[in-house]
C-alpha cells in the first residue's frame, strides 16, 4: 500500500464545549436528519450471536449522523455525558474529512458518532439515501418502546464496510472475521451499489493511503532457504477456478503461522495488486473451506490385518477345539471355504456326526430317524437361509442407515457447524480425526418414528476418550509367529470389515465396534420430537426438540436436551422471542463431554439423528434464525 500524501494531521479536541462550537459550525446539511446504527449492534439484528459477544453493554453504538443531530442528542443527555473527545483528521487539500466523535455516558455506555462534512464523503451519501441503506425496524410487539431516533444499517450496507475495508490493515482481522460472517447473509453487491463502495474506497485512501498498484505479477519473498512465491497474472487466470482457489489457499497457508490461514489472507489482501487481492475477496469462503476439502481423512487408531504364514498350526489342533471352532460359522460360503484349511478341517466337514452336533446346538434333534449326513447338512443350511432371511428384514434398514451414516466426515460436521454460526472454526485436528473415527465406527442398534417423533438408538464407538487406544480390530487372533502390517491412515476402518453380504450376518456381530475395547463404546439415544409449542393464545411457534441420552461404560448417564430455537439463543417468552446470552454451538467446551467443542458435538448428534428426518432437521436449523428474528424484542 502506498503512503498517503494528503493526511497532515489529526486535532483532538476534549472539552464539550469546543466541540459543540465546531458542530455548530458545520454547516453542511443532511436531507435527511436522521440517525443510522451500524457496527456489530446493527449487525446482531440480522445475527444474534455475532461475534459471540453476549454482553451487549460493552459494544459500542456506532452511529452515521448529521452535525445538527448529535447536537440535539448532546442537549438531551445533558449531564449524563460523562466523557467526549472529537478526532478532526485534517490534509493539506481541499478534501474534509467526517468529524469523528466518541461520548460515555454515566451508566457506561459508549457511543461513537461520525459527522459528515462534504458531499464528497460516503457518509453524507448514505444518509442523503437513507430509505435505501437502513432496515426499518420491526415493532413485533406494540407494547415495545422506541428507545432510540434511529433505523438499523442494511446488511448490503454493514457487508460494504467490511469488505471494502480488507484492503487495508487497519484492524483487519476483526474485520476479516466480520466479514465471514456477514458474507453468509448479505445479497449481491448490484450496479446501483457501486456508487457507495466507490465513493466509501476513495475515502479511505485518502485517509489510509492508496492500494497497491495493479502490476501484473506478484512476489512473496520467502525465508532465505525458501524459493520465492510468484503469482503470474495471465498463468493465474488461465485456471480453472478450483486450482486457483486451490493454489491461493496453499500460498496464503505456506505464509502463516500455526496453521492460521488469515495471516496469509491478510497479506495477500493488503499488498497484493488489486485482481489478486479482489479475487481473494470475492471467493473469501471458497479460499477458507479448501481447509476440509484438503485434509486427509485420518483415523485416529490404527487398522491393522493379520497375516498366517505358518497354515501347519492349524493340523496342530486338536479335534474337539476344532469342531467347536467350525460351529461358530454362520454363512454357507465360509463353510465352504473352510474345508480347504488342511486335510483335517476338510474331513471334519464331511462327517455325518458334525452335521447332527451342530444342528442340534443350534436347532434341536428334530430329525431322529435320519441316517444320511447329508440330510443333516441340507435341513441345517434350510433352517439357516431361513434364519438370515429374518435376520435381513430384521437388520436391513440399520445396515443400510449405517451405510449412509458412514459416508459422513468430520469435514460434513465442520461444514454445518460453520453454516449454522456464519464463522470458520478452528478444531484440533485430532478431534477431527476422532469425529471421523466415530462416524466410521457407530452403528445403528434400534429406528423408529411416529408422525410427530423420530427416535434413533447407536452405539458410538470412541466418544468418551478418544485419547485412549483401542484393541486392535483383529487382536483377538493372535498368532506366534503372525506378521502384522498396517493400513494407510487414509484408509477408513469401516472400509475393511463391513460384511459384504449383510443378510447373512447380524449387524451388530458384524461390526467393527464389537471388536474394539469396550471401554470406548457408548449407547447413544437421539429423540427428536416436533410441533406447536408455546402459549396457544398468546404466542406459539413450531419446534423440533432433540433429546440426546449418553449410557457410559461407567455407568453414568449424560443428557443433553434442546429446542432448535434454544440452539441460537432464543427463548420464548409469554409474547415474543428474547435472545440470551451464549448458544449451545459455541466453542466452549461441551458440558457433556468436555473434550469437545460445545457446537461441534452438537452438530455431530444433529448428522445421527433419524436418518429418515436428518436432512428436514438440518434444514430447519439453518433457516431458524430468519424465522425467529422478527419475533425477537431486544433489550438495549
Amino acid at each position: 500500500m502506498e503512503a498517503s500524501k494528503t493526511l497532515h494531521q489529526i486535532i483532538h479536541l476534549s472539552t464539550q464545549s469546543e466541540i459543540i462550537s465546531v458542530l455548530e459550525k458545520n454547516l453542511f446539511e443532511t436531507r435527511f436528519n436522521d440517525a443510522i446504527l451500524s457496527g456489530s449492534r446493527a449487525a446482531r439484528y440480522y445475527l444474534p450471536n455475532f461475534r459471540e459477544t453476549f454482553n451487549t453493554k460493552n459494544i459500542d453504538w456506532d452511529i452515521i449522523c448529521s452535525s445538527k443531530y448529535l447536537l440535539n442528542w448532546l442537549r438531551e443527555k445533558g449531564n449524563k455525558v460523562q466523557s467526549i473527545e472529537m478526532m478532526i483528521p485534517t490534509t493539506d487539500g481541499e478534501f474534509d474529512f467526517d468529524l469523528y466523535i466518541y461520548c460515555t455516558l454515566s451508566n457506561g455506555s459508549k457511543y461513537d458518532f461520525i459527522n459528515p462534512r462534504t458531499t464528497a464523503s460516503y457518509t453524507a451519501y448514505i444518509l442523503d439515501n437513507f430509505d435505501k441503506w437502513t432496515t426499518k425496524r420491526v415493532q413485533y410487539c406494540r407494547w415495545e418502546p422506541n428507545f432510540h431516533s434511529f433505523e438499523i444499517a442494511s446488511v448490503k450496507l454493514l457487508f460494504i464496510f467490511k469488505k471494502y475495508m480488507l484492503y487495508y490493515t487497519h484492524q483487519w482481522r476483526k474485520t476479516a472475521k466480520d466479514y465471514r460472517e456477514l458474507l453468509t447473509i448479505a445479497d449481491p453487491l448490484t450496479d446501483d451499489d457501486i456508487i457507495l463502495c466507490d465513493l466509501f474506497n476513495q475515502y479511505n485512501e485518502k485517509l489510509f493511503g492508496r492500494c497497491s498498484s495493479n502490476m501484473d505479477e506478484f512476489v512473496i519473498i520467502q525465508e532465505k532457504d525458501s524459493h520465492n512465491i510468484v503469482i503470474n497474472r495471465d498463468d493465474f487466470l488461465t485456471q480453472d477456478k478450483n486450482e486457483r482457489t486451490s493454489r491461493l489457499y496453499q500460498i496464503a497457508l505456506s505464509i502463516s503461522f500455526d496453521n492460521d490461514i488469515l495471516i496469509g489472507l491478510e497479506q495477500l489482501c493488503t499488498k497484493s495488486p488489486l485482481w489478486l487481492s479482489d479475487y481473494v475477496i470475492n471467493n473469501w469462503i471458497a479460499i477458507q473451506n479448501e481447509k476440509i476439502k484438503q485434509r486427509p481423512l485420518q483415523l485416529p487408531y490404527p487398522c491393522t490385518e493379520v497375516q498366517v504364514d505358518n497354515y501347519c498350526l492349524f493340523e496342530k489342533i486338536p479335534e474337539i477345539p476344532t469342531r467347536q471352532i467350525l460351529k461358530c460359522i454362520t454363512r454357507a460360503v465360509d463353510f465352504y471355504n473352510m474345508q480347504f484349511v488342511c486335510k483335517r478341517w476338510y474331513k471334519i466337514l464331511h462327517q455325518e456326526s458334525f452335521w447332527r452336533d451342530l444342528h442340534i446346538s443350534h436347532y434341536g434333534d428334530c430329525l431322529r430317524n435320519t441316517d444320511n449326513s447329508t440330510k443333516w447338512k441340507r435341513l441345517y443350511f434350510d433352517k439357516l437361509n431361513g434364519e438370515n432371511m429374518e435376520r435381513k428384514n430384521k437388520h436391513g434398514y440399520f445396515v443400510d442407515a449405517t451405510i449412509k451414516l458412514r459416508q459422513c466426515t468430520a469435514n460434513d460436521v465442520l461444514k454445518l457447524w460453520e453454516d449454522l454460526t456464519h464463522q470458520e472454526q478452528s478444531v484440533d485436528p485430532a478431534i477431527m480425526s476422532n469425529i471421523d473415527f466415530i462416524l466410521a465406527n457407530s452403528i445403528y442398534t434400534n429406528l423408529t418414528h411416529k408422525s410427530d417423533h423420530y427416535s434413533a438408538k447407536l452405539i458410538v464407538v470412541g466418544l468418551e476418550d478418544f485419547h485412549s487406544s483401542p484393541t486392535s480390530v483383529l487382536s483377538k487372533f493372535h498368532f506366534s509367529n503372525a506378521r502384522r502390517t498396517s493400513y494407510p491412515p487414509s484408509k477408513p476402518m469401516a472400509s475393511l470389515n463391513f460384511p459384504v453380504d449383510e443378510s447373512e450376518r447380524q449387524v451388530d456381530d458384524a461390526h467393527p465396534a464389537h471388536t474394539v475395547d469396550k471401554k470406548l463404546r457408548t449407547t447413544v439415544h437421539l429423540e427428536l420430537e416436533m410441533g406447536e409449542y408455546g402459549k396457544i393464545s398468546r404466542f406459539s411457534d413450531y419446534m423440533e426438540i432433540l433429546s440426546v441420552t449418553c449410557h457410559c461404560t461407567d455407568g453414568g448417564v449424560h443428557s443433553l436436551k434442546f429446542s432448535g430455537q434454544e440452539l441460537f439463543g432464543f427463548y420464548m417468552y409469554s409474547r415474543e422471542y428474547g435472545h440470551v446470552k451464549g448458544t449451545k454451538l459455541g466453542s466452549n467446551t461441551c458440558s457433556i463431554f468436555p473434550a469437545y467443542p460445545s457446537g461441534l458435538l452438537v452438530c455431530l448428534f444433529a448428522v445421527m439423528t433419524h436418518p429418515s428426518h436428518r436432512e428436514e432437521f438440518i434444514k430447519y436449523l439453518k433457516n431458524l434464525e430468519n424465522h425467529c428474528l422478527p419475533y425477537v424484542s431486544y433489550e438495549e
